[in-house]
């Protein structure tokens, strides 16, 4: 379906906007009938670094979703309190994302319905939100591997969740997706892999601004292969890299099945935070 760019038809199709979300002329949107156009964003959640890490920084609120493909339609917007990142769906009710805007300690953690709220695209213009039920946070540092789950209190069936894929090795094509268009730039990213070690590989790329939790795409298969994590080198740095958290180690691949059983009714209360040790 294409929409015409003319003056007449807009006065005229205002209404149709409304229900089916249009992002620029000639791109309609998905619409969720089931809870459309809910709040939005809220301008007020980006927040200062944290103290105990200066070279990390969030970016503006996205003020619409990203929905042009599968992959940027998995991709969401993580809230807990005053802090935001960004995150992707990779099983029913069950949300990969940074660990650097949640602050529950190590372990498996059981939500109030306001400590996390992640927004998921429900058309090109609007989001739809849903509480965090639970949270999973591994037994190390957050520079040990730098991923948390959240559990959903509620499913998002209009979404696909992402494949996972193993992380590629060096010279491997890959794209970095996120909200924030580093000073103009395409929000998604082409990037090669440069290195490959332990819990992470990096990219010949910067990340932006704000993009902590987007997740890395295997190009050739459309699967995700991780999140970025931070700038190698830190801010003040003047390599143009990216930390990217792998998702085919066991510690995180435990992780989600973690998060799993909880989503599927298990109880959270025998679980015990996994261990980092990439094995």
């Amino acid at each position: 379906m294409k929409l015409v760019c003319s003056a007449p038809f807009v006065l005229a199709a205002v209404s149709f906007v409304l229900s089916v979300g249009v992002s620029g002329c000639g791109h309609v949107g998905f619409v969720n009938n089931e809870r459309p156009g809910l709040t939005g964003t809220n301008p007020a959640a980006a927040s200062a670094p944290r103290p105990d890490d200066p070279d990390d920084e969030e970016g503006d609120e996205p003020e619409h979703p990203l929905v042009d493909t599968k992959q940027e339609r998995a991709m969401v917007h993580v809230h807990a309190k005053e802090h935001a990142c960004v995150g992707v769906i990779v099983g029913p009710r069950v949300v990969a994302t940074s660990r650097r805007c949640l602050r529950q300690a190590q372990g498996v953690h059981t939500l109030e319905k306001q400590d996390v709220r992640v927004e998921v695209p429900s058309s090109s213009l609007t989001w739809t939100q849903r509480a965090g039920s639970h949270v999973l946070v591994p037994g190390c540092e957050r520079r040990d591997l730098d991923v948390a789950v959240v559990v959903l209190a509620e499913g998002t069936p209009w979404v696909e969740p992402l494949g996972l894929a193993s992380a590629p090795g060096p010279g491997a094509t890959v794209e970095a997706i996120g909200f924030d268009k580093c000073e103009g730039a395409k929000e998604v990213k082409r990037a090669h892999v440069v290195d490959r070690a332990g819990a992470e590989i990096v990219l010949d790329r910067g990340m932006c601004r704000g993009d902590a939790g987007g997740p890395v795409i295997d190009t050739a298969g459309g699967t995700v292969v991780g999140i970025q994590s931070r700038r190698k080198g830190g801010r003040s740095s003047p390599r143009k890299e990216t930390t990217v958290t792998r998702f085919d180690t066991g510690p995180v691949r435990e992780l989600f099945a973690q998060a799993k059983v909880i989503a599927d009714g298990g109880d959270p209360a025998v679980m015990k935070p996994v261990a980092c040790a990439v094995r």
